[in-house]
């Protein structure tokens, strides 16, 4: 038992060092307002500092946060480790306001700007603080339930920023248009 622990406490910190996540805020201009979001960088990401890297922003589910990408991480660095997907940054930022915990991805009188926080805020962010690839074609959205929705309305209605979605379990109802 010893063993194992002590095996698992010198690998763990490898692990986490591996995936390069960062943990960080910005201040939304959108939304008058610091919100979460976490950062991951693909293994290589340190060591190579001319390399600039495609974008894949994570929208969470309904209750979800920033930290809901998190389980992601891992299969995206073995994916990258085993030369099955090039180097990507991926990002997943907070859209769970109160008083119900998720934004639907839209401007609302209740919840705020949250399209405009993420299609305008989040990315002009990403792109001036990490070395990512300013261009539409190298920024893809990946949405879950809520965040699927997000995926397809972003993905269609902002097609000029971003060239890739993915939805799982992603409604589709764009009767506010």
């Amino acid at each position: 038992k010893t063993f194992c622990f002590i095996l698992f406490s010198l690998l763990a910190p490898i692990q986490i060092f591996s995936q390069h996540k960062i943990d960080t805020s910005f201040y939304s201009v959108a939304l008058g307002e610091d919100k979460m979001v976490d950062i991951y960088l693909p293994p290589g990401y340190d060591d190579n500092p001319d390399w600039h890297f495609p974008v894949i922003y994570y929208l969470h589910g309904w209750g979800g946060n920033q930290n809901t990408m998190n389980t992601m991480t891992s299969l995206l660095t073995q994916m990258i480790e085993d030369n099955i997907i090039e180097p990507v940054i991926m990002v997943g930022a907070d859209n769970s306001p109160p008083p119900l915990d998720g934004s639907g991805y839209v401007n609302s009188i209740l919840w705020g700007d949250y399209e405009d926080y993420n299609v305008y805020d989040l990315v002009e962010w990403v792109d001036a603080s990490f070395r990512s690839i300013p261009e539409r074609n190298a920024r893809g959205l990946f949405g879950q339930s809520m965040g699927g929705y997000g995926a397809f309305r972003y993905g269609i209605f902002h097609h000029d920023i971003f060239g890739v979605l993915a939805s799982h379990a992603g409604p589709l109802n764009f009767n506010d248009e």
